[in-house]
């Protein structure tokens, strides 16, 4: 009897040895078929980035320099600059980066931090949003306390600006 004992402890551990190794084959498929499909998305986002840009650069932005030509006075030409900014924009990853690292910035404060990365003065932000000088102001001290450089002598251009390199990598 004992004899079939062992033989039956056998039989069972050399099944289980054939599942895992079948369980394991199966595994390293589809770990192979997750990182294809990672690089293949990786590699779809790159293109149509690479494509909106082409389109961009080939169906806007020709006319909005037409537009800068026509006689624009400082103010619409500004808007200009920012539309064609914001147009790159599009492409980068730096307002949804912000938004999702710091989801407690509003729409306007992220309007406002664009503004300031692209470097416009608080005088021109003010300008360009219809807002006081003293809202501008408001608004970067709020976006400083947000981003935890309120009680930091780091400029905030160049913090907004290292933020988009950092995110674009």
């Amino acid at each position: 009897m004992e004899n079939n004992d062992c033989s039956d402890e056998i039989k069972q551990t050399n099944n289980a040895s054939k599942i895992e190794s079948v369980l394991k084959k199966q595994l390293k498929e589809a770990d192979i078929a997750f990182n294809y499909l990672l690089k293949k998305k990786e590699n779809d986002k790159k293109q149509i980035q690479e494509d909106l840009m082409f389109n961009i650069k080939m169906l806007i932005e020709p006319y909005l320099e037409k537009l800068k030509i026509t006689g624009l006075n400082k103010k619409q030409q500004k808007y200009i600059e920012v539309i064609k900014s914001d147009l790159h924009d599009l492409v980068s990853s730096f307002h949804r980066s912000l938004h999702v690292k710091y989801k407690n910035l509003t729409p306007t404060e992220i309007q406002i931090s664009d503004l300031i990365r692209q470097g416009n003065t608080s005088k021109d932000i003010a300008e360009l949003m219809n807002l006081s000088d003293k809202t501008v102001a408001t608004h970067r001290n709020n976006i400083r306390y947000k981003l935890g450089l309120n009680k930091k002598k780091i400029s905030l251009r160049n913090f907004l600006a290292n933020l988009e390199v950092s995110n674009l990598n």
